[in-house]
């Protein structure tokens, strides 16, 4: 009676024969044996409703600690600034006036200069706030920096990308001081450069500054002087085509470029992580006119990258599709939330301190971190996403339903057989099994019907007759279980040679 290991999630590669790989792993997370649960961004009645939300579409967060350590979130949508307040109300943070209203793609991104949290849309004026103090909205950043889609903190400089004068120049402040803009005061200065396409990001990593562009990565790094900074190309031919995938946490980074995903540490050179995987796979599934839409976010605690994005079965630019990468791992999954939750922004949100007089509803139902945990005295990072609902959400609710498909293999020496069971290794009771057949290699691959386990944890077959099989194991949303990895079938008596 063979038992198969799941192994990695392969969509790219042939259904039929060569190592044991799934074809399916959707709504779960990879492990280091097999695969875990993936919970659902939890969603209470009241925020369903619209209770506390931003008004329109989120187009960017941020999750900052002050000079005080006090943690504190900002977002934005078309037209404002928000702050989050306990215990779940994003409070309008604009200037006076407000925003000019945002187009298709326009994206709030964040950065912070010391105690100053700094935003920019691209389309007005650079914003600030110093969090410490942050009751008061947010203003324009004085000293003129003029507008720019992209920003950051290096040293003890704040550069923006893609400013006003060209989508491939950079310019920096004075050094020391966020508010000097005058070139050639205080080191302030400016740098077009002549290649590599639009600037789509930066990056901070051990002592530099990285500034993607479409086709290319340059390193910044300080020197003073007359040079005030020197700027190498460092990566030729491979660049960061779509802005809003790149992401970093510390020295890790991941970027889509044209040719796919990879994973960056800033030493060596970029790693493609999708190849003859889910590369493939992404490119004909996701929407590529909506890419400017899709988010993301790397989760420490679980060693995690995910990506949100719409894909073509969507009519709009509404994320109902999660990529997962275990980086530690080197697997991926992924999750169809098409049926659960649009997704508008990822976020690796910071909890806010809080105690139970700040927390309203029903406390037995509403919240489903325990109050035991270190999350509620803030500071905390968390996985997180804001829904169509325009509110953010843990991903802290019930198990999402998990199918693992397994790829068609020859099991039985070269016999043609039918399946009398299989068994789902795992520790879920309430998982079911359909085993699939062909004949040929070239076949589709037929499945029965999916089937409940018996005591004996067996969900007995019929059918299924054939020279290559496979098993889809499905375990209902809602259900408890922490492992999947693999299955176990039992063929009746062999019927035939190929």
């Amino acid at each position: 009676m063979p038992s198969v290991e799941f192994g990695l999630w392969a969509p790219d590669l042939p259904d039929t024969g060569g190592a044991p790989h799934l074809r399916d792993a959707r709504g779960c997370l990879p492990g280091l044996q097999g695969y875990r649960p993936l919970q659902q961004p939890l969603v209470t009645v009241g925020e369903a409703a619209g209770a506390g939300a931003m008004g329109s579409r989120c187009l960017g967060i941020v999750g900052v600690r002050d000079i005080n350590n006090v943690a504190h979130m900002f977002g934005g949508d078309s037209d404002k600034l928000y702050k989050l307040q306990l215990p779940k109300t994003w409070a309008d943070w604009s200037k006076g006036g407000g925003y000019t209203t945002a187009t298709t793609t326009t994206r709030w991104r964040f950065g912070q200069y010391g105690d100053r949290v700094l935003a920019t849309n691209g389309l007005d004026p650079i914003q600030y706030l110093d969090a410490s103090t942050a009751e008061v909205a947010f203003a324009d950043l004085p000293g003129s920096p003029g507008k720019a889609k992209f920003l950051a903190t290096y040293g003890e400089f704040v550069f923006l990308g893609a400013p006003e004068s060209s989508g491939m120049a950079i310019k920096w402040s004075a050094i020391g001081n966020s508010e000097g803009w005058t070139a050639g005061v205080g080191l302030s200065d400016e740098q077009e450069f002549a290649d590599g396409g639009n600037i789509t990001g930066f990056a901070v990593a051990g002592g530099s500054l990285y500034v993607f562009q479409d086709k290319c990565i340059r390193r910044v790094l300080f020197v003073g002087g007359d040079v005030i900074m020197q700027i190498d190309k460092l990566v030729e031919n491979i660049g960061c085509i779509e802005p809003s995938s790149l992401i970093q946490f510390g020295r890790l980074c991941f970027f889509l470029a044209e040719d796919g995903w990879y994973m960056w540490d800033f030493a060596s050179q970029p790693t493609a992580i999708d190849n003859e995987r889910f590369g493939r796979w992404f490119l004909e599934r996701s929407n590529r006119q909506h890419w400017y839409a899709m988010s993301t976010v790397i989760d420490p605690k679980n060693k995690l990258f995910a990506c949100a994005f719409a894909s073509n079965d969507t009519v709009s630019s509404l994320a109902d599709t999660v990529l997962f990468f275990n980086y530690e791992l080197g697997q991926a999954t992924y999750w169809d939330c098409s049926d659960t939750i649009g997704i508008e922004v990822l976020a690796s949100a910071v909890a806010l301190s809080a105690s139970l007089d700040d927390l309203t509803g029903n406390l037995d139902t509403d919240y489903s971190i325990s109050f035991d945990d270190p999350y509620w005295p803030g500071g905390a990072l968390y996985f997180a996403a804001m829904g169509s609902h325009h509110n953010i959400a843990g991903f802290t609710g019930p198990n999402v339903e998990a199918t693992f498909e397994l790829s068609a293999l020859a099991l039985f020496d070269g016999q043609r057989a039918s399946i009398e069971w299989i068994k789902p290794l795992t520790n879920s009771s309430s998982a079911t099994v359909a085993a699939g057949a062909k004949v040929k290699p070239s076949d589709p691959i037929t499945f029965q019907s999916q089937v409940s386990q018996q005591s004996s944890g067996r969900c007995p077959q019929r059918g299924a007759n054939g020279f290559y099989h496979a098993a889809k194991v499905v375990v209902p949303a809602g259900s408890d279980w922490t492992w999947a990895r693999g299955v176990e079938f039992k063929p009746t008596t062999a019927r035939g040679l190929r």
